[in-house]
């Protein structure tokens, strides 16, 4: 039977202070969405944080996660300090997330390594991992 669950890894940068064209500008990469605090966004809902997000592609979430992961942490590990600044200074967070969309009840997971666990602890952001059942 083929392995049909799919994950998705993203970066978010969130907070009041936060100025979605400004950080576009300082870390040289369009956001894959952006709001504004009590705008629409999607599905009908009212965003509660102005954010800007860089999401990567769908994938294999069997597979083709660690190499999505492995990604996520070249794009973002040379623009790291100046993110730090930058939320720092803002006073905003960031958060890295994982999200499984689990389909016919498959098991999916992941296993955190070292490397991972310091890098976003240098990155001062949160971490998620979140499952959605999909039929």
């Amino acid at each position: 039977m083929k392995y049909l669950s799919q994950s998705y890894v993203t970066f978010i940068v969130f907070g009041d202070g936060l100025l979605p064209s400004e950080f576009t500008n300082l870390v040289k990469l369009e956001p894959t969405d952006f709001g504004t605090k009590g705008e629409k966004i999607k599905f009908g809902a009212i965003s509660k944080d102005t954010f800007w997000e860089y999401r990567l592609d769908d994938t294999n979430a069997l597979e083709e996660l660690r190499d999505s992961l492995d990604l996520i942490i070249d794009i973002f590990k040379s623009k790291r300090e100046i993110i730090n600044n930058y939320i720092q200074k803002n006073n905003l967070e960031s958060s890295f997330r994982i999200v499984f969309k689990c389909r016919n009840k498959e098991d999916v997971g992941i296993m955190i390594t070292p490397e991972l666990i310091e890098y976003f602890h240098g990155m001062h952001s949160s971490f998620g991992i979140f499952f959605y059942p999909e039929s």
